[in-house]
């Protein structure tokens, strides 16, 4: 205890009196409390200690902030660096030695460095407490100014995110009612007796600056028809999506459980460098225990024809640029239209997307609802009047041929020649005559 006698004045112990004054935030290099994520990186909180008493000994800064950040240094060279540890509730803690002793009336000036960019997602505001401490106590009068916290500091998430696209896998299907594909006098056996591929794709886009958390896309799935027994419309028998997505389609994936083509059991798709396969229920969706397949059965928006059934899909983290593709992959079950006596119908099916957190600010406008279409047709048929025309083309054409062969026959045999000396010799006789009658009128003369 004998160093804490040097410098003082009076007293067997040298009392200080610490003193935080300046306290200032920096978000990037620049001033101000708000930090946008994805965009800032760092943070730095300028302080000022001052020692206006006695040699303060051990004398120390203890910067205490949230576990999510991380201390990356100090802003410029000192005499001194912090240590980094844990509190004991687990935030970080950092210790900064400011002098032994920390001598009268002597002030620094520093700059603590903090990286930010793991911030949770929950994680709307925070503060940084500072206290400054020496081995040698203080009078209690004086310790007020010894500890000081930061204002709040705002977390603010701002993302452009919605829809960028939505599309079929084919925007229109020939359906000849007559003349299905499949054989639709029973039910199908395996999922290549339904019908035709009938495939939904939804792309969720976020533009940033922003990280994306808990992105929900709901889908409404225009799975039956209503004439009839209301049976089947757009059978699904597949999902594919990136791992950071899961969807529940309660029980109306393949509820006849029907044994897919061996070609495309093997059927997989690349998103964001990982191959994403839906060989196992239990990992592609969350399954839905129901005694009906739909409970939540209702009809499709605009359509006298469908019944729709909502599928919940949750994105779970959507990176700054990145995108989640959604595919449907459905077969049309022909013998629902079949029986139903349906030639013709658009098959709409409609998504929306939200974010869970609600204090989310959006950048530029992105679609929030999204409609993907596939029209069902009947083949072109050849009409009457276009045999009709094909008929008379062929006749003229023929005629044509005709009259060309009767010309050069005519022309091989003579015809025209003969003509040509008929009146050849008529010219003749008209102008032996016309000669008689001059020579008798010149014989009267």
């Amino acid at each position: 205890m004998a160093y804490l006698l040097r410098g003082c004045s009076k007293a067997l112990i040298c009392i200080p009196d610490l003193h935080i004054g300046l306290v200032k935030v920096k978000v990037s290099g620049k001033d101000g409390n708000v930090i946008l994520r994805g965009e800032a990186n760092e943070m730095t909180v300028f302080v000022t200690v001052t020692n206006k008493e006695e040699n303060a000994y051990n004398a120390r800064l203890i910067v205490t902030f949230l576990s999510d950040l991380r201390y990356i240094g100090l802003d410029k060279d000192t005499l001194f660096s912090c240590d980094a540890s844990k509190d004991s509730i687990g935030q970080n803690r950092i210790i900064c030695p400011l002098g032994n002793p920390f001598q009268s009336k002597d002030s620094v000036t520093f700059g603590i460095k903090i990286n930010v960019q793991s911030l949770s997602a929950d994680i709307q505001d925070f503060k940084v407490s500072l206290e400054a401490k020496s081995d040698n106590p203080e009078n209690a009068t004086t310790l007020i100014d010894n500890y000081y916290e930061t204002e709040s500091i705002i977390v603010e998430t701002k993302a452009a995110y919605g829809f960028n696209d939505g599309r079929p896998s084919t925007a229109q299907i020939e359906f000849d009612i007559d003349k299905p594909t499949v054989d639709v006098s029973r039910e199908p056996t395996n999922q290549r007796e339904i019908g035709q591929f009938v495939n939904h794709t939804y792309s969720v886009i976020n533009k940033g600056p922003s990280v994306v958390n808990f992105v929900n896309l709901d889908i409404l799935w225009p799975w039956k028809v209503k004439k009839g027994n209301s049976t089947y419309l757009l059978y699904i028998t597949d999902l594919k999506m990136p791992s950071s997505t899961q969807c529940n389609t309660g029980d109306i994936e393949n509820p006849l459980k029907l044994e897919a083509p061996v070609v495309e059991e093997s059927n997989a798709t690349t998103v964001e460098g990982e191959i994403v396969t839906r060989t196992k229920r239990s990992i592609r969706s969350l399954r839905a225990s129901s005694e009906q397949l739909c409970p939540e059965e209702k009809d499709c928006p605009g359509s006298s024809n469908a019944l729709c059934c909502p599928i919940k899909c949750r994105i779970s983290q959507l990176q700054k640029g990145g995108t989640a593709d959604i595919e449907i992959v459905s077969r049309l079950y022909e013998r629902s239209l079949v029986q139903g006596k349906i030639s013709a119908l658009n098959v709409t099916s409609f998504a929306n997307v939200s974010a869970e957190i609600e204090n989310y600010v959006n950048g530029d406008p992105l679609p929030k609802s999204i409609n993907v279409t596939t029209q069902i047709t009947q083949p072109a048929e050849v009409t009457d009047e276009s045999l009709e025309v094909w008929i008379i083309i062929v006749v003229v054409i023929v005629t044509v041929l005709i009259l060309i062969a009767a010309v050069i026959l005519l022309a091989y045999l003579g015809f025209f020649k003969r003509a040509k000396k008929e009146q050849l010799n008529k010219e003749k006789a008209e102008l032996a005559a016309h000669g008689e009658q001059l020579l008798k009128v010149s014989n009267g003369d």
